[in-house]
């Protein structure tokens, strides 16, 4: 008992307990066992099944073995045509071949409801299939084709010479198309309009019409100075095209005046009015790059289905 204490206790005083601090707390109640955990109840059994449904879950099989149609299995086994298994459903587009023609002009067409839609006509040549490569030979898989037969002195010796290994008749050009499977194609097979249809949609790629040197306004749409407030002979110039002193030159990539024209276009998505295979002949809605008898590309759209 403390001096406190025993004053009080002398006074008939009650005698409190002294206040323990928080720190002396905390270790007493560290060094208390922890109280003894209640073992766990005993679970109870699952009640017996009966015999029919025992029965039904058998026929039914494993949980995994029923889902959506395509879920499970082997590629290709169910679910929608073209989801998996075949060459279209790994996501891969199936190449096919272009042909190569030649732009007779523009013209008009007339629907049966009279409504008239502007076309491009092209007269498609017939190809002729001189190589099939392959990919275990050259590393891809790919056929070159053969377009408008010449004489065979018009021909540089490269490109004759080509000709005379494979021992067949002299054309004027020879173009290579990349395909995923090279079985339905073999050398001598002909290539011409009838892979196209009416409402099939094209890429078509030319080289566009040269215009020759011109200036701002007409090359890259330039407005022009004004002509007025002094302005004489400054109507259609470019303007300022450097900095100063820093960075003291002119940063590449300007515009400015120079060449146009005559470059490679492709316009894609062009559907298809009309297939005349017996003057295989081509009608293109709308324009088409290059000027009359230019030759142009037409592939099937990368964009759109046919």
């Amino acid at each position: 008992m403390t001096k406190k204490e025993e004053k009080n206790k002398a006074s008939g005083q009650p005698v409190l307990p002294e206040k323990k601090p928080d720190k002396v707390k905390k270790q007493e109640e560290a060094k208390k066992p922890d109280k003894a955990e209640k073992p766990d109840k005993a679970k109870k059994p699952d009640k017996a099944k009966k015999p029919e449904e025992t029965k039904e879950e058998e026929a039914a099989g494993p949980p995994d073995a029923s889902g959506p149609p395509g879920a499970s299995g082997p590629p290709g086994a169910s679910g929608p045509p073209g989801a998996s298994g075949s060459p279209d459903a790994s996501g891969t587009a199936v190449r096919k071949t272009g042909i190569f023609g030649e732009k007779l002009g523009m013209s008009q067409a007339f629907d049966d409801m009279g409504i008239v839609t502007p076309v491009s006509v092209v007269r498609v040549y017939t190809g002729t299939v001189v190589q099939v490569k392959t990919e275990k030979r050259e590393g891809y898989n790919a056929i070159r084709v053969a377009f408008k037969e010449v004489k065979e002195g018009r021909l540089n010796s490269p490109l004759s010479g080509v000709f005379k290994k494979i021992k067949i008749s002299s054309f004027r050009m020879l173009r290579e198309f990349r395909v995923n499977s090279i079985e339905d194609y073999k050398t001598g097979d002909m290539i011409g309009i009838e892979q196209f249809n009416k409402g099939a949609f094209v890429d078509v790629t030319g080289v566009s019409k040269g215009k020759g040197f011109q200036g701002v306004v007409k090359r890259f749409n330039f407005k022009g100075g004004p002509k007025t407030h002094g302005q004489s002979n400054s109507w259609r110039a470019a303007g300022s095209v450097g900095a100063g002193a820093d960075p003291g030159k002119i940063w590449k990539g300007r515009k400015m005046p120079g060449r146009m024209g005559g470059d490679t276009l492709s316009v894609q998505n062009l559907p298809v009015i009309s297939v005349d295979k017996e003057k295989n002949l081509l009608l293109i809605k709308g324009s088409i790059p290059g000027p009359r008898n230019t030759i142009v590309r037409i592939s099937h759209a990368v964009k759109k289905g046919l």
